[in-house]
């Protein structure tokens, strides 16, 4: 690889790492202040941030649908040292914040439920299971069962010979995930929360939103010309969809055309918007901007805070309102803001002294195993 690819690899992956952090903080506005008297009410459409992680696990792991393999030894090896840093990558945070949320429970004297669901990510049952200990948990399932089926589409894909047949390949499970968001969208119902609705929110129902990511991916590297319009088609879109969000509702939402489907179109919209991104990031047009040192460490700690943001920060903000409820005092800063400073401190403790440890001992092993 020359001198310029890595550069621009170098920069793409600044950005992948900004976006994380954008994800998170578009999570925390939902559950800070998207529903505050005054607020935007297109930012009501934040709670879709979710659905940008999905794609930027689908577009990191692209190469994999298109020829890179799982590992450098045999696929045993390979997949089990993947799905050990993978293992390594979420599990020891997540136990760190569910043991904070435990805590949190026992503290006010709230019972302990769905302890074993929760410890092994099979919390699927129910929103109020997922939702217990802490709402934005929910997503984390579809992740892991990500991580566990791509090894498998993997090989699927490297029994198509021909650059034709793996494209055919990648096309009927592209055409498989599309028609199961669609079904599953249709059958849903919200409020028994039957088998379609639980479906719709895991695989296979999201699948399409991670193959988005991947085929972003492979778009990406046709050409290294700077293109605007999915940029401009993306945010349209998602304005578009916000407004209607914000005068329909849920409700409005679920008995329209749109029932279930509009996580998978914002991640649609962010998947333009991140196309015209990536392009630029990887032009000469992006290097002048990542020559700054401040901006690089931005970036960079975007990504590394954005996954004890999302599991920390509703902890937070219940921490924050019992602290001024307890004190009592007027002319305190509300408790968002200050749920938002504990939100990154506690991201920066556990990223440093656990999460990245704890990855560090993810990649040894990992590389043991394919030694």
């Amino acid at each position: 690889m020359n001198s310029s690819a890595t550069e621009a690899d170098q920069r793409e992956f600044l950005l992948i790492e900004a976006l994380r952090g954008f994800a998170a903080l578009l999570v925390v506005y939902t559950h800070f202040w998207a529903l505050s008297p005054g607020s935007p009410s297109l930012l009501r459409f934040a709670h879709t941030g979710v659905d940008l992680f999905f794609v930027l696990s689908g577009y990191v792991f692209g190469p994999y649908f298109f020829g890179k393999p799982i590992g450098t030894t045999n696929n045993f090896n390979g997949t089990l040292a993947f799905w050990t840093r993978r293992f390594f990558r979420i599990y020891p945070l997540y136990v760190l914040a569910l043991c904070v949320y435990f805590a949190e429970k026992a503290i006010n004297k709230q019972d302990l439920l769905y302890v074993v669901e929760h410890l092994s990510f099979t919390f699927l049952q129910s929103k109020a299971m997922a939702f217990y200990y802490n709402p934005p948990f929910w997503s984390l399932p579809s992740e892991i069962s990500f991580y566990l089926v791509l090894p498998c589409l993997v090989w699927l894909l490297q029994q198509a010979h021909s650059i034709m047949r793996r494209r055919i390949t990648l096309a009927i499970v592209l055409v498989l995930a599309l028609f199961s968001r669609i079904f599953l969208g249709f059958c849903a119902d919200y409020e028994k929360e039957n088998q379609a609705f639980i479906l719709l929110h895991h695989l296979p129902g999201l699948a399409i939103e991670f193959i988005i990511g991947a085929l972003l991916w492979t778009w990406v590297r046709r050409s290294d010309q700077l293109v605007l319009w999915p940029a401009v088609l993306g945010i349209a879109a998602w304005l578009a969809l916000a407004q209607h969000f914000a005068s329909v509702g849920d409700a409005g939402i679920q008995a329209s055309i749109l029932k279930g489907q509009l996580g998978g179109l914002a991640a649609l919209c962010y998947a333009c918007l991140m196309a015209s991104c990536i392009r630029w990031v990887r032009s000469a047009h992006g290097e002048s901007v990542f020559r700054a040192d401040f901006f690089i460490s931005l970036c960079q700690w975007a990504g590394k805070l954005s996954y004890g943001t999302y599991l920390f920060h509703i902890a937070a903000l219940r921490a924050a309102q019992a602290f001024l409820i307890e004190l009592q005092m007027a002319d305190l800063p509300s408790p968002e803001w200050l749920a938002l400073c504990l939100t990154l401190l506690i991201a920066f403790l556990a990223h440093r002294y656990w999460e990245d440890p704890c990855r560090s001992l993810g990649r040894r092993l990992a590389k043991a195993i394919q030694a």
